[in-house]
């Protein structure tokens, strides 16, 4: 999939990752499961909370996952 922009853009409520499917999840299960297989591509990254509250982040590294 591809989304290709002419012209300059102005965010105008930034956001670190724009994507919808990078979450943040609570838990790996969750994104796991919220993220269709027909998206998942290699490189897709998603966020997880960790247990100390902050996130990590995890990417697919095959298309096969």
């Amino acid at each position: 999939m591809n989304f290709e922009l002419n012209n300059r853009i102005k965010m105008l409520n930034p956001y670190s990752n724009v994507d919808a499917l990078y979450g943040p999840y609570e838990s790996l299960e969750e994104a796991l499961q919220s993220v269709p297989e027909e998206v998942r591509a290699q490189g897709l990254t998603i966020g997880v909370v960790n247990n100390s509250g902050k996130i990590e982040e995890y990417w697919w590294d095959t298309e096969d996952l």
